[in-house]
């Protein structure tokens, strides 16, 4: 293990000064011409503008992108048809090429010990992408199935996903749905609010895959203090029982309180507590190797805010300010629901844990 804590990889002339905390970060070429509705290039913009004036940017140890091996590690879980046919588009293989990559190189940098962290700044995002479609949202190839397997080929046999997106993690729920080698977690809002796939509490995987899927879909206002409940209740207990070799987390911010893709009431401060919770997961099964990649987050200047806050967390730092909490408090205040306990608890019974609400 070097001494750095934290990974974080950058491909574009952004650089900032190094201090041996260990904080990783990867961020990918911003290709302008890669354009859509909800992937938009300030995603990526406005966060590194806002990050390179942070005393956080400090803390990282910035990795340039590795792209040794891209092809074959992407033909692990994406058919060469596939592949080619996105090929026919330029404008929108190559960013997506890009972030699998750079998604890789933190993986592998995580993996080797050169740091103990990182954080993969990538677009488009890539969590619902199947084996073979997008599956919408912009996604193009499925990130974390990618990262997972390159993971495994290096001999980390068991990987944990845990995804915090707003929207469901189908993807990787679709491609591990029956290997028992892969845990899959999704906590977002509620499909019947508006997410069309299966994200419910009885999807838990098939087969050898049996019980190796979990999803926590929230209604709409859940908050940090439901989000605090699901991930000591629900996410550690189940990688407590799994013993991961790795985590990754697929990080979207659209759950924040200002996003317009979700209304689950999240902000800066949760992102925070939720990267603790998860660092401390990670601590307790695999020596506290961390992969988090970025996946949604479209109110792009809370999403800097957002994001500084897990790079914070990531390299041991306190939260910073936030200029919006005296709109909304700081974080995790209150109690869960009613209907929320009722989540937990039904995914408790579930999935067959030993945990008492």
């Amino acid at each position: 293990m070097s001494d750095y804590a934290t990974g974080v990889v950058v491909a574009t002339e952004v650089r900032g000064p190094r201090t041996k905390t260990g904080s990783g970060f990867l961020q990918p070429s911003v290709i302008a011409e890669f354009d859509d509705l909800w992937d938009r290039p300030e995603r990526v913009a406005v966060p590194v503008a806002h990050l390179r004036q942070a005393d956080v940017w400090s803390r990282v140890r910035e990795l340039p992108i590795d792209r040794a091996g891209l092809a074959e590690a992407v033909g692990r879980i994406h058919p060469q048809a596939y592949v080619d046919e996105l090929a026919r588009d330029p404008i929108r293989s190559d960013p997506a090429l890009d972030a699998c990559a750079a998604v890789l190189t933190m993986g592998r940098a995580v993996a080797r010990g050169d740091v103990r962290n990182g954080y993969a700044l990538v677009r488009p995002a890539g969590h619902h992408a199947a084996t073979s479609s997008a599956g919408g949202g912009g996604c193009v190839f499925a990130h974390s199935a990618v990262l997972a397997r390159e993971l495994q080929s290096l001999g980390f046999a068991r990987v944990a996903i845990v995804d915090w997106d707003a929207h469901h993690g189908n993807g990787a729920q679709g491609i591990f749905w029956e290997d028992e080698s892969v845990l899959t977690i999704s906590l977002h809002q509620d499909r019947e609010a508006w997410v069309s796939s299966d994200g419910s509490v009885d999807a838990v995987g098939a087969g050898r895959g049996s019980l190796r899927n979990a999803n926590l879909p929230f209604a709409p206002g859940a908050g940090g203090a439901a989000y605090a409940l699901a991930m000591k209740s629900v996410v550690a207990p189940l990688c407590a029982r799994f013993v991961p070799d790795v985590v990754i987390v697929s990080c979207g911010f659209d759950g924040s309180n200002v996003d317009p893709a979700a209304r689950l009431q999240l902000c800066a401060a949760d992102y925070f507590e939720m990267t603790r919770i998860v660092m401390a997961i990670a601590d307790a099964a695999c020596d506290g190797r961390l992969v988090i990649l970025h996946e949604g987050g479209y109110a792009v200047s809370y999403v800097a805010i957002c994001l500084e806050s897990v790079l914070l967390a990531l390299s041991g730092g306190e939260p910073a300010p936030d200029r919006y909490a005296d709109r909304w408090g700081e974080g995790f205040a209150g109690s869960p629901r009613a209907s929320d306990l009722d989540l937990v608890r039904a995914s408790i019974e579930r999935h067959k844990l030993d945990v008492h609400l």
